[in-house]
C-alpha cells in the first residue's frame, strides 16, 4: 500500500507573528508525504507573502495561494480543501505549532483502524 498523502490546510490573514513557527513544525513531523496549502487571505501585512516566500523557494511540498479579496478563513479552507489531493486533511491555524509525531501518529490511528474517520489531538494554549 503506498503511503497515503495528507492535505494540510492553512489559512492566514495577517499572520505573520507565528506563521514561521507553525510552518516550521508543520516541515518538521516525521511523517512527510504531505502537501502544505497555505492560503493568503488578501493579507494587509507584506510580511505574510515574504514568510511564505521563504518557504516555497525552500519545500516543494508548499502550494501557496493569495485571494484577492479576504473571504475569510472558513470559506478559504472550505474551498481548498475541494482542491486538495491528499486521501487526509489537516487544519493547523497561523498561530499553532505541532509536535512531530502528531501526522504520524493519526495516521497510525487511520490504518490500524478501518472504522476511524476522523482524529483530534491535544491542545496545550500558550500566552506570550
Amino acid at each position: 500500500m503506498e503511503t497515503p498523502l495528507i492535505s494540510i490546510i492553512l489559512a492566514t490573514y495577517n499572520g505573520a507573528r507565528f506563521l514561521s513557527e507553525t510552518i516550521d513544525s508543520v516541515l518538521s513531523q516525521d511523517y512527510s508525504h504531505f502537501e502544505l496549502i497555505i492560503i493568503d487571505d488578501a493579507s494587509t501585512d507584506y510580511r505574510v507573502g515574504e514568510i511564505i516566500d521563504t518557504y516555497t523557494v525552500q519545500d516543494h511540498r508548499i502550494i501557496w495561494f493569495r485571494n484577492e479579496k479576504n473571504r475569510e478563513r472558513s470559506w478559504s479552507k472550505n474551498f481548498w480543501v475541494s482542491q486538495a489531493k491528499g486521501l487526509y486533511i489537516a487544519f493547523v491555524d497561523d498561530d499553532d505549532t505541532w509536535d512531530a509525531k502528531k501526522l504520524s501518529k493519526q495516521i497510525e490511528a487511520f490504518v490500524s483502524e478501518k472504522d476511524i474517520w476522523m482524529v483530534g489531538t491535544f491542545a496545550r494554549f500558550m500566552d506570550e
